[in-house]
């Protein structure tokens, strides 16, 4: 484990980057969601770009696990975020030449701070999420947006959202995509994975998937809709298998699928295992992925990495990730987002253009190139 206290400027081999790794590291979430996936690839792949990067991660009481990416912070997020606010707490200071705030819980920091703010869904959809101190969890989240010394967008779709909501400069604000792990573009162990899974699942033929946290966002509802309305005949050799744990205001989607067992839904909340991950993906007859709102949406280039294609939103930012690689759905539209699925079932040569269409697009979204321009964003708050 590295201390994120004992660095020595003076010996220092290249620059360093602190970096919030709450959600990444392993001791704390076993099941890393979106930004966790998000910060580990970063951090995995800064060092060739010239940056080493120091995990910093919020204490959430006692006992405190070991950390594998860095240390603990000195506060819990809410002892520094109200310590600062009522000005008891000066801006941290971290032996860092930058810190990157990967997430959404942003402080004061004196060195130079970029945020990565990955949308704005909570502000722009309140009814979205749980009632409880809803009100409070918005305006920490909207502070954010005055504490960056530059900001990264995940897409060009975000950017006019961070702007309205969190009052962020577009002039700070720096366009850098996600990028893939080149592991998705391997078929590894993922047969025998499969084979696996298969038994373990009761899954039987091929499957349609959906893999997001359940909330209102992800749209899950409507998939179960619209593979309702597939025939019969289709839904007896094609299950569906949704992967995700509870999120917010979720109880009525966990109440249908469970309900819905005997129908062919299958619901896995708990995989933990990136290789049973991209063995599912690639044996998916297609990825169902018709989000009401994303900030990028990183399922869709899993799927395309793994040879699967993909039904996803004419919305968001998903038309800008996708291209001309999936078909674009009306997320709100569940007849709409039904006969796209009964297309790649039924259309061999829409599924293999998909496909093609789909790795040509995966091969654009590179770590490297991620991490390479996320360094320069560093370098331009120095």
């Amino acid at each position: 484990m590295t201390d994120p206290l004992s660095h020595s400027t003076s010996t220092r081999p290249m620059l360093v980057v602190g970096v919030s790794t709450t959600k990444a590291e392993p001791a704390l979430r076993p099941h890393k969601d979106g930004i966790g996936t998000y910060t580990a690839a970063l951090i995995g792949r800064l060092p060739r770009h010239g940056w080493r990067p120091v995990g910093y991660a919020w204490p959430d009481g006692r006992p405190r696990p070991a950390l594998s990416l860095g240390g603990y912070l000195p506060h819990s997020y809410g002892v520094q975020t109200a310590g600062q606010m009522l000005g008891l707490l000066r801006p941290a200071a971290l032996d860092v030449d930058v810190f990157h705030c990967t997430d959404h819980m942003a402080f004061r920091t004196k060195c130079p701070c970029v945020i990565t703010l990955h949308d704005a869904a909570p502000l722009r959809h309140p009814e979205w999420a749980a009632p409880r101190l809803r009100g409070l969890r918005n305006r920490l989240l909207a502070r954010a947006g005055k504490l960056g010394d530059a900001y990264i967008a995940i897409s060009h779709a975000a950017v006019a959202e961070l702007v309205a909501h969190f009052g962020v400069d577009e002039q700070k604000i720096h366009v850098v995509p996600n990028g893939i792990d080149p592991l998705w573009f391997e078929a590894g162990d993922t047969l025998e994975r499969y084979a696996l899974l298969r038994s373990r699942l009761s899954l039987r033929g091929r499957h349609f998937l959906f893999v997001g946290t359940l909330q209102p966002r992800k749209n899950v509802d409507r998939i179960l809709d619209a593979y309702l309305l597939l025939p019969v005949s289709l839904r007896r050799e094609h299950q569906l298998l949704i992967v995700g744990r509870p999120g917010w205001r979720s109880e009525t989607t966990i109440a249908r699928l469970k309900a819905m067992r005997n129908e062919g839904v299958i619901w896995l909340n708990d995989l933990a295992d990136d290789g049973d991950m991209r063995a599912l993906y690639r044996q998916a007859e297609a990825l169902v992925f018709p989000s009401l709102h994303e900030g990028f949406g990183l399922p869709v280039l899993e799927a395309f990495a793994s040879g699967t294609p993909v039904v996803t939103s004419n919305v968001a930012s998903l038309p800008e990730v996708a291209g001309d690689a999936a078909l674009l759905v009306d997320p709100e539209n569940a007849g709409d987002i039904s006969s796209a699925m009964r297309n790649l079932v039924r259309s061999p040569g829409t599924r293999e253009q998909c496909v093609a269409r789909g790795l040509l697009r995966a091969r654009q979204f590179s770590l490297d190139r991620t991490a390479s321009e996320t360094a320069a964003v560093y370098r331009s708050v120095l």
